[in-house]
């Protein structure tokens, strides 16, 4: 690429840069280069900002500019090169490409350029014309003199500027001396006053005649917004000056001096309406609103007029319907066509949110009126959406017939949208099809930006004793098949002819933390494992810390091994008591972390095993209870036996993507260090005994004290434990190696019809 430098360009007279007022913002077209690649692209001129280059984060890494990086870009022949180039999110830029795509062209605006762009020139931006020139810097022709108007008020100022923050600033002058320290900006439509500001320049609404730039009175070309500008970024400013004035002056910047002069242009024609509106704004003054957009339909300010006219009416709890409603009809009208069946689908949902008692009916008037444009909607779906507020609203009101069918007719069209399957869940909850309710929560619930409800729904169903004697989650992990994260291997262990009495491990440990992205590979991993080991006594336990992330499925067994490890975040997996092994990573990691915990799941040696350990363990009438034997040769004072009841499959879905959560442990059966091992050889005996409700309210409390200590409430807490599906994990560990010489999964015989299936 060869770069065109600034001091290549000739200037006979100005070089001249046309561009476009688009909603408030002079934009031209260019091209923004980067080191490889370059994009045709709106730049929009911010003389304001004191930075060459800020482009949409997107477009940066496109080009492969920013940071250290610099860009250059180009109108025709002149290039404006080496520029320091910001990155970020654009969000207003996004917004006004596709709002005002027809008048850019069809070419998105992805870039602001700031003074610093153009230091080697004088700069001059006329916005009634539409021209930016850029003058030598010699030439700049300002100079100490102003002239004179016919009407004896200044036609012209020279006014210094200072540095700061990220910006220029300007002195403005009211009638009694009061100073306003003024932002210089060439983007966005209004000249803005800072509401304090305005009362202390002798009007709250804005309506101040004597407001001198220098020795300009700009109060007689604009009426002031006012706004609250308590909260902008420091140095916070009184008043922000608006491309509303800067069309009828001509302004020309001396960097070199630090000056800026202001030449009036146009005649102004004060917008007494505008000033209307926002003493009507800042009084609260319905009825003058309204009035006003009857007034000035075409006005640049109708829209949010409209807008505040509507927010107005609903504040108004007094406010009859049909006052609202005609509201909303001066908002519609305001509306292209296209786009009014998605604003009143939007306006229906913040109804329905609100607090009006006749919320439901002035809801059900608004989609009424969306319908009437529906079909020529830009959303497609909007006629759907409309459907699904019906079904909303009237099952609301426990009109649980009309819910149905409205709600299923917009299913047909959006089935898999996570509104509909929320309020299909909760309909079907409210009839007693809990079965189909879960199956809607879960839909919604593994969708991206899920509602809380959708868990809350969960929560509910997986926490109802009834529900789970019928719904186990091995019918949940059926339902889910190929809808979440999974990984399977490739082959099997025993695949490869070796006896059970040959596995290289006894026992896999695994850390996570569901809330945390960084454990999706090590769960996954983690499921691979027991599939490839399948038909093995190879046991497992999975274990869930509070850290890097919180999460609800914290037991004092995860608190106590944690500690035994000397582990204090997750992910960490162990092999027979070796490790840890910090793996981590998304999903698409899931083969490379499967890949180490086998190659440390297979380093062991194998062979004959010197211990064993047996026993039985029931449940019935709430209770587990067991015997679990150990037999083996004289042990040494650190050996340990430990016993973990764990349940095979929890259902959480949460940050790391994995719904079901497997071998997860909730209770400890056995002491904290475990049972101390006499050390004469032989078999060695130990009773294990807890009930279910005593693990649940154990497992309460640890969410509890989680949910106080980190200042959150969990939308899920999964605390209830299906005794059907648990098993005891016993094994032995040596307490000063870590070495794990025998473990086995001892299968819980459920003798209570009321466990589960």
């Amino acid at each position: 690429m060869v770069a065109v430098s600034v001091f290549q360009v000739t200037v006979q007279a100005a070089a001249e840069i046309k561009f476009k007022v688009v909603d408030g913002r002079p934009c031209a077209v260019g091209a923004i280069h980067g080191p490889r690649k370059s994009i045709p692209a709106n730049v929009v001129f911010e003389l304001g900002l004191k930075m060459p280059l800020v482009i949409h984060e997107r477009s940066g890494r496109l080009l492969e500019i920013g940071g250290d990086s610099r860009g250059e870009v180009r109108f025709g022949e002149l290039a404006l090169s080496h520029l320091k180039t910001y990155a970020t999110g654009l969000k207003e830029l996004e917004d006004l490409s596709r709002d005002h795509a027809p008048e850019l062209g069809e070419i998105p605006a992805v870039a602001y350029l700031g003074l610093p762009a153009f230091e080697q020139f004088g700069v001059q931006i006329e916005m009634g014309e539409g021209v930016l020139r850029l003058l030598p810097a010699e030439q700049a022709g300002l100079s100490e003199g102003e002239k004179s108007g016919g009407d004896g008020g200044s036609r012209a100022t020279l006014v210094p500027y200072e540095e700061s923050g990220s910006g220029y600033w300007l002195k403005a002058v009211a009638a009694d001396g009061f100073t306003l320290r003024t932002r210089f900006m060439t983007s966005g439509n209004d000249t803005i006053i800072d509401s304090t500001a305005a009362d202390l320049a002798g009007s709250a609404s804005g309506a101040i005649d004597q407001l001198n730039l220098g020795s300009l009175n700009i109060a007689r070309f604009v009426a002031f917004r006012p706004e609250d500008l308590s909260q902008a970024q420091e140095p916070r400013p009184d008043l922000v000056l608006g491309v509303n004035l800067l069309r009828h002056l001509r302004v020309t910047i001396d960097q070199a001096h630090r000056r800026m002069l202001f030449e009036q242009t146009r005649e102004p024609r004060f917008p007494v309406e505008e000033r209307a509106y926002y003493q009507a704004r800042t009084d609260g003054d319905a009825e003058a609103i309204e009035a006003f957009v009857k007034a000035n339909a075409t006005s640049r300010l109708a829209t949010e007029a409209a807008e505040k006219l509507l927010a107005f009416r609903l504040e108004d709890a007094s406010a009859e319907r049909e006052v609202v409603v005609r509201a909303v009809r001066t908002r519609v009208a305001l509306t292209p066509e296209n786009r009014r069946a998605a604003s009143m689908v939007a306006l229906a949902d913040a109804l329905i949110a609100g607090k009006r008692t006749d919320k439901h009916e002035l809801a059900t008037e608004v989609l009424k009126i969306g319908q009437e444009s529906a079909s020529a909607d830009l959303n497609g779906v909007a006629a759907h959406q409309i459907l699904a507020r019906t079904g909303q609203i009237a099952l609301q009101r426990n009109d649980l017939k009309e819910a149905r069918r409205a709600l299923l007719s917009a299913a047909f069209g959006l089935p898999r949208d996570p509104l509909v399957n929320l309020w299909l869940g909760e309909l079907y909850e409210r009839t007693g099809n809990a079965t189909r309710a879960w199956s809607r929560f879960v839909q919604v619930a593994i969708s991206d930006n899920a509602p809380a409800e959708a868990f809350r729904g969960l929560d509910r169903l997986n926490r109802d004793a009834d529900f789970r004697a019928r719904f186990s989650m091995s019918d949940a992990e059926q339902l889910l098949e190929g809808r979440v994260p999974a990984f399977h291997p490739a082959d099997r262990f025993s695949e490869g002819g070796r006896g059970k009495d040959a596995n290289p491990v006894q026992l896999i440990e695994l850390f996570t933390c569901v809330d945390h992205g960084s454990t999706t590979a090590p769960e996954l991993a983690f499921e691979g494992l027991q599939e490839y080991f399948d038909g093995t006594d190879v046991s497992w336990v999975q274990y869930h810390l509070a850290s890097p992330a919180a999460e609800p499925l914290v037991s004092d067994a995860s608190v106590s091994r944690a500690a035994f490890y000397q582990t204090t975040t997750a992910p960490a997996a162990f092999f027979d008591g070796k490790g840890p092994r910090a793996d981590a990573g998304d999903e698409k990691k899931a083969a490379q972390v499967y890949a180490a915990y086998q190659g440390a799941a297979l380093a062991g040696e194998g062979g004959a095993l010197v211990w064993r350990v047996g026993g039985r363990v029931t449940f019935a009438d709430g209770k587990f209870t067991g015997k679990i034997e150990v037999q083996g040769p004289d042990a040494g004072g650190s050996l340990r036996l430990h016993a973990v009841l764990c349940e095979k499959l929890v259902m959480l879905p949460a940050a790391n993507g994995v719904v079901l959560h497997r071998s997860v442990a909730r209770a400890l059966l056995s002491p904290e260090g475990g049972f101390e091992l006499p050390a004469a050889a032989g078999v060695r005996s130990y009773e294990v005994v807890t009930t279910v409700a005593a693990v649940s309210e154990g497992l309460e409390k640890r969410i509890s004290a989680l949910e106080a200590e980190r200042e959150i409430r969990f939308l899920m807490r999964p605390s209830f434990v299906d005794p059907a599906a648990c098993v005891v994990v016993a094994f032995v560990q040596d307490s000063r190696t870590r070495e794990v010489l025998v473990a086995r999964s001892l299968a819980v015989a459920n003798k209570d019809a009321r466990a589960g299936s």
